[in-house]
């Protein structure tokens, strides 16, 4: 490492927690996996002609 690279002496560790509330079967909570996402979409059917 040379002597102007800034370090960083912190390192960040996380528990492993389950998975605060849940939405259907999504094994990831309600902060995460596809059901979470699925919030924030649409689907959209997209053709174009060749």
């Amino acid at each position: 490492m040379s002597q102007n690279q800034p370090t960083n002496e912190r390192s960040q560790k996380f528990a492993a927690e389950p998975p605060a509330g849940g939405i259907k079967d999504s094994g990831f909570g309600s902060e995460g996996g596809p059901e979470a996402i699925e919030s924030y979409v649409y689907t959209k059917l997209v053709t174009q002609k060749s």
